[in-house]
């Protein structure tokens, strides 16, 4: 480092009385700094019970799991080289929170996404605030891990003698001295992290085919790192995946390579990345998520078949915003709880398919299911399972439902949870006695006679309707047999129950599973062309179906 951005370093230090950090710090040293941040950290009022929520979580997981404390996009280093004492207020302000969450809560990491930097810096600035910020991570945090931001390259700054963007040279010794460059492997207790760099300036005036170039580095050198280590659990952390929103759904250039290796790496296929072929036919392990920021939102998201978690700024809605999160493989889940702005959060993870079931729900907030493994529906968040027992008696009858934590085999249950998808962990052996259920699973598309009940929604009305012709019930689904009707329950309180009717119109002659006829031309009653989207009848192929 040149003497300018030493000086620079040592008035930023100074201002938080711990110059020696300049030239590195006793543990003294590092306890001051420490409580520096601590001392002025944002009040969260909500802290102790977010970590107590976080806690139980960690504790209730599987033994294989990871935790980790995400952030990014802090954006706190100030603009045009300044530093003022309110940007210095905010930095330790934010800082401290994020400290005081790290160091009362069962994390063991802490992972920035990038982005410190703002605008208008010079490029000797940009290099002091991002050492002063690499020294001050490390010190508080760790193990840090580091990514690289597009607005940390200095790229919007201010041109003192035709330099302006950091270079992946400077980006190493700066940010990534520990690391060896901006892209790298960090194997933590349970899980190989590769940081990718979307962003770093090769040198000044890099052409396209040169930033091309270096991602396609990049991606040779984590294919070869996938096939040397074949982690049993991988994540891979990246500034950007998508390069402005996720509505616009443009990827990164890198993210786009990354995801398709990776997928191939998932499938056990092969992948060519300039001119070298891959293969992964003798792996076991399994990327499991892509984490990023950069669009400054929230957002869950598969892509290439694998899960996205998008987190949004750090200073979303002025406040100290991260996530606390908790990798539970046993479960199939990354799930966060949320500092500051913003929704506690579950990802289904990327899993062996051997291992579990994974359910797609629809926004009607229910479906059947069918598998031929036994399910453990005990841990899976926000999802609740059921068979049918019998009905109500009365004028309108109703099915009585009774909740399982698990079935056997072959067993067909009623799913209840938000839209989205989940999985679901297969087990050796389930102990529950389902002799008393009414539903009928079916592990293949499968004709069946009519007077069953199919479960739909009927007019926005959700329940089992009984059909008045013959038709063909989906793979890996249930419906019930008109034999339900003849177990009467009485009906109480603490009992649950879902509606029983007729189904209409009646001349309905299929119902599909929603894996099918997707690339079909799909025609509403009247003849129209529609989207394969929604519920209600429509014509496929000739052929009328019911799309619940």
């Amino acid at each position: 480092m040149n003497l300018m951005n030493r000086l620079f370093s040592l008035i930023i230090l100074s201002i938080f009385a711990c110059p020696s950090m300049v030239m590195g710090q006793d543990d003294s040293d590092s306890e001051t700094l420490r409580e520096v941040f601590r001392s002025a950290a944002y009040n969260d009022i909500h802290i102790a019970s977010k970590i107590a929520n976080f806690t139980e979580m960690v504790e209730a997981a599987s033994e294989e799991r990871e935790t980790f404390l995400f952030m990014t996009d802090p954006h706190l280093m100030g603009s045009g080289s300044a530093f003022t004492t309110a940007h210095q207020t905010t930095f330790k302000n934010y800082i401290g929170s994020m400290l005081n969450y790290y160091e009362n809560a069962p994390l063991n990491l802490a992972i920035c996404g990038g982005d410190w930097l703002n605008q208008k810096d010079t490029h000797e600035a940009a290099c002091s605030k991002l050492t002063y910020v690499d020294q001050t991570m490390r010190t508080l945090f760790s193990p840090y891990l580091p990514v690289m931001g597009n607005h940390d390259t200095n790229y919007i700054g201010t041109t003192v003698d035709g330099v302006r963007s950091l270079n992946a040279q400077e980006a190493a010794e700066i940010m990534f001295h520990d690391e060896g460059s901006a892209y790298y492997r960090f194997v933590a207790d349970n899980t190989a992290f590769y940081v990718l760099d979307t962003w770093t300036a090769l040198t000044a005036g890099s052409t396209p085919t040169d930033q091309t170039d270096y991602y396609n580095d990049q991606t040779k050198w984590l294919a070869e790192q996938l096939l040397e280590h074949d982690d049993p659990h991988t994540v891979i952390v990246l500034h950007a995946y998508y390069r402005s929103d996720v509505q616009t759904g443009t990827k990164h250039t890198l993210a786009q390579y990354a995801a398709a290796l990776a997928n191939a790496y998932n499938q056990r296929t092969k992948r060519t990345v300039k001119k070298t072929t891959y293969d992964f036919a003798n792996c076991k392990g399994m990327v499991h998520c892509f984490i990023a920021g950069h669009c400054h939102e929230d957002a869950l998201v598969t892509s290439e078949t694998i899960p996205v978690m998008l987190t949004t700024s750090m200073q979303s809605s002025n406040i100290p915003t991260f996530d606390l999160c908790l990798l539970d493989y046993g479960n199939g889940t990354l799930c966060t709880v949320r500092a500051g702005s913003g929704s506690d959060r579950v990802l289904p993870l990327k899993m062996d398919s051997e291992k579990f079931a994974t359910v797609s729900v629809s926004a009607a907030g229910g479906r059947t299911f069918c598998s031929d493994s036994p399910l453990d529906f005990s841990k899976v968040p926000g999802l609740k399972a059921y068979i049918v027992i019998g009905v109500t008696d009365g004028d309108v009858q109703k099915v009585v439902l009774k909740q399982v934590v698990s079935v056997p085999g072959n067993t067909g249950v009623l799913i209840f949870a938000d839209e989205g998808k989940y999985n679901i962990p297969m087990i050796e052996q389930s102990e529950t006695d389902v002799s008393e259920n009414k539903l009928v699973g079916t592990l293949v598309d499968k004709d069946v006679e009519p007077s069953v009940y199919v479960l739909l929604n009927e007019n926005d009305s959700f329940g089992f309707y009984r059909t008045t012709s013959s038709f063909t019930v989906g793979a890996h689904t249930a419906y019930l047999d008109s034999s339900v009707s003849d177990i009467i329950l009485a009906e109480s309180g603490n009992v649950k129950t879902m509606s029983l009717d007729e189904m209409t119109p009646t001349s309905v002659s299929q119902i599909k599973s929603e894996s099918g006829c997707h690339n079909n031309i799909v025609y509403d009653l009247n003849g129209m062309i529609m989207p394969y989207i929604g519920k209600g009848v429509k014509i496929v192929d000739g052929k009328k179906i019911l799309e619940r």
